[in-house]
């Protein structure tokens, strides 16, 4: 049976992935208490599935990473749920598909708010090594799983096939269908609304969006040897519009449904080839 371990953020992001698979399997997920950590185990037909929250930012994500790895030993790991896009044409309601991860503010900035990415990605030596000699990439990007990344944009594809989805239009957008992208997805614990920020962190790095988690899960993944996808739906995009509160609380709940439901997908692809 193929394992698959899932790192999500927060509860309002884990809650509509877990009604779906309790109704995809007809049962409730399994919880079990390791040490801070609680993982909810679910099992699909073929699929061994441990789901664990870690909560918002990079420290979280890497240490929750690491304890569900430890119990776990899945054999691949998915990171889902909402993101802030980087780019105009991106918009609140879009599904974003991870080709590979960044972590653009563990480089250095230079005199004049130069930001140099040399070391986006941290390594000790050893890690550096055997990483080099794996894959020919910069530290500034991880890739994720080809075959994953595949899967996951059948599955965001059949999401709009299914279902009739449009975006949340900023001021003075007109609303249009929901799409998908694939791409360079970022994260921070910074929370950027700055638009240079975020022209220049785009022409450094080609991301399409920033979240708080998803370079530490592949990070630690990686270090692990195992492979990674990271799902994100747009909840905002502060280039056309910083949202109020108010309208922040009415977006994000079905921006996570919508991450939810494109994890579920690939969670039954995963299960019909294995």
């Amino acid at each position: 049976m193929q394992s698959i371990g899932i790192v999500v953020p927060t509860t309002p992001e884990q809650e509509p992935l877990l009604a779906l698979l309790a109704e995809m399997t007809v049962c409730k997920a399994e919880v079990v208490e390791q040490s801070i950590w609680r993982i909810q185990r679910v099992q699909m037909e073929g699929l061994r599935i441990s789901i664990m929250r870690s909560g918002p930012g990079m420290v979280n994500a890497g240490a929750a990473t690491e304890a569900l790895i430890l119990s776990e030993q899945p054999q691949a790991i998915i990171n889902y749920g909402i993101a802030g896009a980087h780019t105009y044409e991106a918009l609140p309601g879009d599904v974003i598909i991870a080709t590979q991860v960044c972590a653009p503010f563990n480089g250095y900035l230079q005199t004049g708010g130069i930001l140099n990415p040399a070391f986006g990605i941290r390594w000790d030596d050893e890690a550096a090594e055997v990483y080099s000699q794996r894959v020919t990439q910069r530290f500034s990007h991880l890739p994720c799983d080809s075959t994953l990344v595949s899967l996951a944009l059948q599955a965001a594809q059949v999401l709009l096939e299914q279902h009739t989805l449009t975006i949340v239009a900023p001021v003075g957008q007109k609303v249009r269908p929901a799409r998908i992208f694939s791409g360079v997805i970022a994260s921070a614990d910074t929370w950027c609304q700055d638009e240079a920020t975020f022209a220049r962190i785009h022409d450094t790095f080609g991301s399409l969006c920033e979240d708080m988690e998803s370079a530490a899960v592949g990070q630690v993944a990686t270090r692990h040897g195992l492979p990674f996808a990271v799902i994100r739906c747009l909840s905002n995009n502060d280039l056309l519009e910083v949202l109020t509160l108010e309208r922040k609380r009415m977006i994000y709940p079905e921006m996570a449904r919508r991450s939810a439901l494109v994890t579920a997908r690939l969670l039954h692809l995963l299960s019909t080839k294995s």
